[in-house]
């Protein structure tokens, strides 16, 4: 990263920050985008133009839960330090706490997405042992292979969707 006053410029796909760091800054987006990903990989965001990432750490009062990854294009964005933020919840009690709801459901979201993809991602690879056992055994249980290769092309496509890569 690249610090120019309180302005941050990541090159593509450089990290801003891992699951597990301790919050440094929140994150206001300029230019470019965010990939935000669970801590297996998933894809769980793209943050653009104007979006904040990187708060839910301070709101919550825990260590990152995701990772931010800058998006193809890189990402420039302005750094917000926790007291700032923290000061201007404090100075809206109904706001703080609408603020922390939100955060608390979006982590539990969060979580719950990645349970669900590595789900996904081991039925795949369950249907896939499958169709090879099926090839190995009987010639003429084309007709069920086709059904599970039908199958298999909607999880792939769910898994796409997810950003899951094997």
């Amino acid at each position: 990263m690249k610090l120019e006053n309180d302005i941050g410029i990541w090159d593509p796909n450089e990290l801003v920050y891992s699951a597990s760091d301790l919050p440094g800054y929140s994150y206001l987006v300029i230019e470019g985008h965010a990939q935000i990903l669970s801590p297996s990989g998933l894809r769980l965001s793209l943050i653009g133009y104007n979006e904040l990432f990187g708060e839910a750490s301070f709101i919550l009062g825990k260590n990152r839960t995701v990772t931010a990854v800058a998006g193809e294009d890189g990402l420039t964005a302005r750094l917000i330090k926790a007291d700032h933020l923290i000061a201007k919840l404090k100075q809206d009690i109904f706001l703080s706490a609408l603020v922390r709801k939100l955060e608390a459901r979006l982590s539990n979201s969060n979580e719950k997405s990645e349970i669900l993809a590595n789900g996904m991602k081991d039925i795949s690879n369950e249907i896939t042992a499958f169709i090879d056992s099926i090839n190995e055994r009987n010639s003429d249980g084309r007709v069920l292979i086709n059904k599970l290769d039908e199958l298999e092309k909607e999880f792939e496509y769910l898994k796409w969707n997810f950003g899951i890569v094997d």
